[in-house]
């Protein structure tokens, strides 16, 4: 586990890497496909190739710096990496998972996106679904 990781990020990438060992490659942080940024979760396998960001209040939310200025620039850098790595990865081909999480930690949340995650996982490798990008958010967890 790369140091600097949330804890919801720790979750899914633990039980994603245990429930897939078998079929996929699961790594956490990798800074090879899109160096030097980096990709929080990534599933490949033969024919599968998907990335998975998982988003905290840091992407919503101006917190980290002492100043305004300081914290909008540090939030706008974020914004910025983002949109880049959506960018580059679709480029390249990639799926794409966004995980949206505006709220504190939350293992009823979690559990929620990662049977999302495994859904679209397992759906995309018998070509039930294609998708370039999709975002899930708590208001989806309401919906079903």
């Amino acid at each position: 586990m790369k140091s600097g990781t949330s804890r919801a990020e720790q979750f899914l990438f633990q039980h994603l890497k245990s429930y897939f060992f078998k079929k996929y490659k699961v790594v956490n942080g990798d800074r090879k496909i899109i160096f030097p940024l980096e990709i929080d979760i990534v599933i490949e396998g033969k024919n599968t190739k998907i990335a998975i960001e998982y988003n905290g209040p840091i992407h919503f939310k101006m917190t980290y710096g002492k100043t305004l200025k300081t914290q909008s620039k540090k939030f706008f850098a974020i914004l910025k990496r983002d949109l880049l790595k959506e960018g580059k990865l679709k480029s390249l081909g990639w799926k794409f998972i966004i995980v949206k999480d505006k709220e504190k930690y939350d293992e009823d949340f979690l559990n929620y996106v990662l049977k999302k995650i495994i859904k679209l996982v397992n759906d995309l490798e018998k070509k039930k679904i294609n998708f370039d990008k999709i975002v899930i958010e708590r208001e989806d967890e309401k919906d079903g």
